[in-house]
């Protein structure tokens, strides 16, 4: 065998390692992606798991949160309303959380979809959407805007 011969194979063998490494690495990134959505999952049940569990371990809480949807607080600096708005900040943190994983490709459609549901059958009460107007400027520009179309369609 001479020298170009051997160059010829050894080109070969190196550029079939290149294919078999992209490959690979193709591989490597769809299993990354899966992970991701699964962790992204867990993370957002976690912390919807843990709002429930405050709810059902605190009785006080729960009425003051069923006095707040009704729209019965008065949204200024008292200790009930500041509970309330705290405990639907963090759902709204939640939401916003949720519709950011979808935008970046953590969640598909059919599994976003069911949820934007519930936002809306959510702000059909008058005290989350009495919060929502409180504190909206905490929130992106883009999550922002969905709720507010969901409050004007309710609201008209």
């Amino acid at each position: 065998m001479n020298l170009e011969s051997l160059n010829k194979w050894l080109t070969l063998s190196a550029n079939i390692g290149v294919l078999a490494g992209i490959a690979f690495l193709g591989i490597e990134l769809q299993q990354n992606t899966s992970m991701m959505r699964a962790q992204t999952r867990d993370s957002i049940n976690q912390n919807t798991n843990q709002a429930y569990a405050l709810i059902s371990s605190d009785m006080a809480l729960a009425e003051l949160i069923i006095e707040g949807n009704m729209g019965n607080l008065e949204p200024n600096l008292n200790a009930e309303w500041i509970t309330y708005q705290s405990f639907m900040s963090m759902g709204f943190r939640n939401w916003e959380n949720e519709y950011y994983q979808y935008q970046q490709g953590l969640f598909e459609t059919e599994e976003f979809e069911p949820r934007y549901d519930a936002w809306r059958r959510y702000m059909l009460i008058p005290g989350a959407r009495q919060a929502w107007e409180r504190v909206r400027v905490d929130y992106s520009g883009n999550f922002r805007q969905i709720l507010d179309d969901i409050v004007s369609e309710i609201e008209s």
